[in-house]
């Protein structure tokens, strides 16, 4: 088997899902480096063969600085981001290195841009309602959707669209920037917390004297149509555009209304893995990603709603169901890849631990269904009991 190198890089301290990823990288043939604080949960993993350093820091020229010791001494492929701050920061990196050639040493460069898809639609791949925008000019099916910016608007929006009707903002995660309104009240009441900040000169001139002007700032409050149904995900990593490995998934049980899922059910669903590598092959994207969907109760129809252009945290699963997203970009990236992504054999439900666990200790899941647990990497289960 030959060896090959990759890097995972995570700011966000307090995800649960990349701390399980580097378990897979390594059954399937990679070396595995991680850059992360030492308090980070990926820090906390045995499977991983080099740890680097990391100060967590809001300027640009500090990440840049850790983030170009790692490449140049572990010399990855691929730099796999563990969130959506990573992705921010990479995306501005490598948009940076365009109008400023001496920026990054070419191994820098190779890997960041290995890494990513086509940098025209990088906006697309992480602001909602580019994503939105994207998907309809494709045909793809997605919810009614309208920009509002102060409550005028949004009222009038709701006219259109009718209630309940679902505030999102363009650049969010974990359900934060998500708020299902059912009728006048609540939207009266949400709008003041989701309507964009106004902009002032000073302060943007302040974030880029700081070099903190890389992080996206909410421009865009989305007043979209509400989908009576189930939300379902579909996992996958693809190399330049192609979708080397995939599979959905339904929650049982979420963390909260708009939150994380804490029980999963893997299914398969012919229109979610179609609009999925569609856009896939339309972002030219490489890496994991996870494409949010909501199931249609009276139909069965999937409306895409966003993209996580990172993993998200059923893409260690895989294995559990044949299809093992570790060993699949392994393949790719040697030229060995199927020429169709293979459907599951049979649905499955897992249990994530912990957030079942913490969810409701007393579950029925727990008891009836296979579980998420690190029994074999003692020192992250530990930090994750902590």
């Amino acid at each position: 088997m030959i060896t090959v190198r990759i890097l995972l890089f995570a700011i966000d301290e307090t995800r649960l899902g990349m701390p399980r990823l580097p378990k897979i990288l390594q059954q399937a043939g990679f070396e595995v480096g991680i850059l992360c604080s030492d308090q980070n949960f990926l820090a906390k993993t045995q499977f991983v063969d080099r740890k680097f350093r990391f100060t967590k820091t809001k300027s640009s020229r500090k990440l840049l600085d850790q983030l170009v010791q790692a490449v140049q001494e572990w010399k990855p492929v691929l730099i796999v981001p563990g969130d959506e701050t990573v992705v921010a920061f990479l995306h501005d990196l490598i948009r940076r290195s365009i109008v400023q050639p001496g920026l990054l040493s070419k191994q820098v460069q190779e890997a960041l841009r290995a890494s990513f898809g086509d940098l025209r639609w990088f906006d697309a791949t992480m602001i909602k309602d580019k994503t939105q925008q994207i998907a309809a000019d494709l045909n793809l099916r997605t919810p009614a959707s309208l920009k509002v910016s102060n409550q005028a608007e949004a009222l009038e929006g709701v006219e259109k669209i009718g209630y309940p009707v679902v505030l999102k903002k363009d650049f969010s995660w974990s359900g934060d920037g998500v708020r299902v309104c059912v009728d006048e009240r609540e939207l009266l009441q949400s709008l003041p917390t989701f309507l964009p900040k106004a902009s002032f000169a000073l302060k943007e001139r302040l974030r880029a004297f700081l070099k903190r002007d890389w992080f996206p700032i909410n421009k865009v409050l989305s007043l979209q149509q509400y989908i009576e149904g189930r939300p379902a995900m579909y996992a996958l990593v693809a190399f330049q555009g192609k979708v080397l490995a995939g599979y959905s998934a339904i929650p049982e049980c979420t963390t909260s209304a708009t939150g994380p899922s804490s029980v999963v059910r893997f299914v398969n669903n012919a229109e979610m893995a179609d609009v999925s590598t569609k856009l896939v092959e339309h972002f030219g994207y490489s890496g994991f990603c996870g494409f949010d969907f909501m199931i249609e109760e009276s139909t069965g129809n999937a409306y895409l709603l966003e993209c996580n252009p990172r993993p998200i945290p059923i893409c260690h699963l895989g294995h559990k169901i044949g299809l093992d997203l570790g060993v699949a970009l392994y393949d790719g990236l040697k030229g060995i890849s199927s020429a169709k992504v293979p459907e599951i054999a049979q649905e499955r439900v897992i249990v994530l631990f912990p957030q079942e666990w913490k969810r409701d200790p007393s579950s029925p899941h727990i008891t009836q269904n296979d579980h998420d647990v690190p029994w074999d990497d003692p020192a992250l289960l530990t930090a994750i009991l902590a």
